[in-house]
């Protein structure tokens, strides 16, 4: 015989008479056959399934519940982070902040400029400073 003719899956069986309807003819015929099965016995599917949907429902529960921890703590720390940013600038908007550090940026500008004045003017002299005796020259 050739492949490509259609034959009957199993004599015996009795699943599917012809391979012509393909996997999803099988899948509804399998299903049929369990159903008459579970018509049969209908407590104890009740019963399983019961037990699964419990079983998938706290499963699912605790995954919901550690997904929200992290999402809470993640809140709890950019809320920290931003109560501290207020208490650094006490308070203040955003232009004031803004001047805050454009005078921060001038005072160091100044005293980086003295500085450099104040030690290209002034030679230091090593035999007065202190010797540390623990330390090589």
């Amino acid at each position: 015989m050739y492949y490509s003719q259609k034959r009957s899956i199993t004599e015996t069986d009795g699943t599917i008479s012809d391979i012509k309807y393909g996997m999803v003819a099988w899948f509804f015929h399998r299903v049929r056959k369990n159903a008459s099965v579970i018509a049969g016995s209908p407590e104890a599917f009740a019963l399983i399934a019961i037990i699964v949907f419990g079983i998938s429902y706290f499963a699912l529960a605790q995954f919901h519940r550690e997904r929200l921890a992290v999402l809470n703590d993640r809140v709890a720390s950019q809320e920290a982070l931003l109560t501290e940013y207020r208490t650094k600038l006490k308070g203040a908007t955003p232009e004031e902040a803004a001047n805050q550090i454009t005078q921060l940026k001038i005072t160091l500008r100044d005293i980086q400029t003295r500085l450099d004045n104040g030690v290209k003017s002034k030679p230091v002299a090593f035999e007065n400073s202190a010797r540390d005796p623990l330390r090589l020259y």
